[in-house]
C-alpha cells in the first residue's frame, strides 16, 4: 500500500504542476485552452513592446495594443467606415459607409480623396490600374455604373440602358455588372477600348456577382434552387458560355487574385470549402482550406488572407495555398469591413480611439511558408572527440526564405564561430584546449526576419589515461554519417516512401516467383506402362 506521506507528497506535487500546465495552454494572443500552433508554423515571439527579432527589420510590431507579425503603418481616416477594400497598383478604393461615397487612396502618397458627385450615393467600387468604377444611385433615378480615371480625372457614365445597374467588376478595359433592364438580373458589360455597351449573358435565371478576369466574365447563376458558377469567354477566339460548376453544392460569389478564379462551396456541412477553377484544364477542384462563410476572401498569388472572428474582435490569418500552412499574423483587432491583400501586404481598417485608421501590414514573408530547419546528420551523440571531428548537416530554408544572416556554432555557450551557410553544410571542430568530459556544440542560424533555428550535438573528450579505439570511433562516425544521410533523404523526399514500398513489393514478387519455379522443378512424375491388347 502507498504510505500516507507518499500520497500527500504526490498531491502537493500535482498542485504545484497544474498551474504551470494551465499557464502554457494558450496561443500567443492569450486565449486560454486554445490549440498549440503546429510545428510547421513560425514560433511567434511573445507580444512584448519593442521586440524586433534577430535582425535589423522588426517582424513583430504593435498597433492599438495588438501585435502584428510584420512591419506596419497606419493612416487616420477620421469618421470613415470603409467596407470592402479593393486595390490595384498604387491605388486602393472603398465605399465609406458613413457618407455613402467612394474614396480613392494613393498608397505611396499616404492620402486620398472622394470621387464623383457629392450629392449621390455611391456603392460597390472596383478598380483596375487607374480606372475606378462604382454603382451610383441618384435621387429619383435608377442606379448607374460610373467610372473615374485617377490619372486624368475624367468622369464618365458607363451604363446607358434602362433599369438598375449594380455591383460592377473591372479588369483592364472590360467592365461587367448586374443589370435588370429586361425584368430579370442579367450580366451586361462595357469595353473602354471601343466605348461599347453589350449584353454578356441573359437568361430567365437570376445571374449576379460578376467577376472580370482578362477576357472572361464569371458570375453566379441561380438554377434548380442552387447557386452555380458560370463563365463567358469574350475573346475573339473564345468559346462563349461555359460551365464552371454544375453540382448539388452551393457556390459563393467568385473572386480572383488577378489570374486564377476562386469561390467557396458548401453541401451538407457546416464549413465552406475553398475551390479553385483552373482555366487551363477547364475544371474546378476543392482545396483543403475551410472557411467560416462564403464571403470573398482576399487572395494574391498563392497567398490568402483569412479573417478569424471571435465575438467583437477579429484576427488575421494568412495561408499558403500551395502548402496549406496557416499562421496568425495579428492579435485581436476591431476590424471594419473586408481587408485587401496585395502580394504580402495586407490593408485593413480598424476602429481606434480617434475614429478609423487604415493599417498597412507588410506581412513577414516567412509567415507564408514553412520555417527553416537545421539538422545534424553526423556524427552520432557522444562521439569520441580525440581528433578534429567533421560534423555535417542539412539546412533547409524552403521557399520565401533567404540565406541566414548568421550561421555559427558554439561549444558550451562560448564565443560563436562562423560557418559558411549552405544546404549541405559541414564544419571541422578541433578538440584543442577542450577539457575532458562531455561538451555540447550548438549550431544556430538567424535570419533577417523570423525565428532562428538551432541543432545540437554532444562530443566527449576522454581522460588522458583512457584507452580509445580510434579506428572503431571512425567506423561509428562513418555509419552515423551514412544513416543520417539516408534519413535526411527520406525526410526531404516523401516519394522515397513510395519507392521503398514498391521495391519491397517487387522483391516479394520475385521471391514468390523463384519459389514457384523451384517447386515446379521438383515435381514428381509417375509413368505407368500399359501393355498392348492382344
Amino acid at each position: 500500500m502507498v504510505s500516507r506521506e507518499l500520497a500527500v507528497g504526490l498531491l502537493v506535487g500535482l498542485l504545484l504542476v497544474l498551474p504551470s500546465v494551465a499557464a502554457h495552454g494558450g496561443i500567443p494572443d492569450g486565449h486560454p485552452n486554445a490549440p498549440t500552433p503546429a510545428p510547421s508554423q513560425p514560433d511567434l515571439a511573445p507580444p512584448t513592446q519593442g521586440y524586433t527579432g534577430p535582425g535589423s527589420v522588426p517582424y513583430l510590431s504593435f498597433f492599438q495594443g495588438a501585435w502584428l507579425y510584420g512591419q506596419s503603418s497606419a493612416t487616420p481616416l477620421g469618421p470613415q467606415i470603409p467596407r470592402a477594400i479593393k486595390g490595384s497598383g498604387d491605388w486602393l478604393a472603398w465605399e465609406d459607409a458613413a457618407s455613402g461615397r467612394v474614396f480613392a487612396y494613393n498608397v505611396p502618397a499616404g492620402a486620398g480623396y472622394f470621387v464623383g458627385n457629392a450629392s449621390t450615393i455611391q456603392r460597390n467600387p472596383a478598380i483596375s490600374g487607374t480606372t475606378l468604377v462604382w454603382e451610383e444611385n441618384r435621387p429619383r433615378q435608377t442606379a448607374q455604373i460610373m467610372s473615374y480615371d485617377l490619372a486624368t480625372g475624367q468622369l464618365r457614365q458607363v451604363s446607358r440602358g434602362p433599369g438598375n445597374h449594380r455591383n460592377p467588376s473591372i479588369d483592364g478595359t472590360l467592365v461587367a455588372w448586374e443589370d435588370d433592364r429586361n425584368g430579370t438580373t442579367d450580366i451586361w458589360g462595357y469595353d473602354f477600348s471601343n466605348d461599347t455597351e453589350f449584353p454578356v449573358y441573359q437568361s430567365p435565371d437570376k445571374d449576379q456577382d460578376p467577376l472580370v478576369v482578362g477576357d472572361q466574365v464569371f458570375f453566379r447563376s441561380f438554377r434548380f434552387n442552387v447557386w452555380d458558377v458560370r463563365g463567358v469567354d469574350l475573346a475573339p477566339e473564345g468559346n462563349g458560355t461555359f460551365e464552371v460548376t454544375a453540382d448539388p453544392e452551393i457556390q459563393g460569389p467568385p473572386f480572383s487574385d488577378g489570374h486564377g478564379v476562386y469561390f467557396l462551396d458548401q453541401y451538407l456541412q457546416l464549413a465552406w470549402t475553398l475551390a479553385r477553377y483552373d482555366p487551363q484544364t477547364g475544371r474546378a477542384a476543392e482545396t483543403t482550406i475551410h472557411l467560416q462563410d462564403a464571403a470573398p476572401t482576399p487572395v494574391s498569388g498563392d497567398h490568402l488572407l483569412q479573417v478569424s472572428r471571435d465575438d467583437a474582435y477579429s484576427q488575421l490569418v494568412v495561408r499558403n495555398l500551395t502548402t496549406s500552412t496557416a499562421t496568425h499574423v495579428s492579435g485581436n483587432l476591431a476590424l471594419v469591413g473586408t481587408p485587401f491583400l496585395q502580394d504580402r501586404t495586407a490593408f485593413f481598417a480598424v476602429h481606434t480611439t480617434n475614429g478609423t485608421s487604415l493599417v498597412a501590414l507588410d506581412v513577414s514573408p516567412f509567415a507564408f511558408g514553412r520555417p527553416p530547419s537545421l539538422t545534424v546528420t553526423s556524427p552520432g551523440a557522444l562521439y569520441p572527440w580525440v581528433r578534429p571531428v567533421a560534423v555535417q548537416g542539412i539546412l533547409s530554408t524552403g521557399p520565401g526564405w533567404s540565406e541566414p544572416v548568421t550561421f555559427t556554432y558554439q561549444v558550451d555557450g562560448g564565443a560563436p564561430v562562423a560557418i559558411p551557410p549552405a544546404e549541405s553544410w559541414h564544419a571541422t571542430l578541433d578538440n584543442a584546449e577542450q577539457a575532458p568530459g562531455n561538451h555540447v556544440v550548438t549550431f544556430r542560424a538567424t535570419f533577417r526576419e523570423g525565428p532562428p533555428v538551432s541543432a545540437s550535438i554532444a562530443l566527449q573528450v576522454p581522460l588522458p589515461a583512457a584507452n580509445v579505439d580510434v579506428e572503431k570511433a571512425g567506423e561509428q562516425f562513418h555509419s552515423a554519417r551514412v544513416l543520417g544521410a539516408v534519413n535526411d533523404f527520406v525526410l526531404a523526399n516523401p516519394a522515397a516512401y513510395v519507392l521503398l514500398v514498391a521495391g519491397l513489393a517487387l522483391l516479394v514478387l520475385v521471391l514468390v516467383r523463384v519459389w514457384l519455379a523451384l517447386r515446379r522443378s521438383r515435381a514428381r512424375y509417375v509413368i505407368e506402362y500399359v501393355p498392348p491388347e492382344d
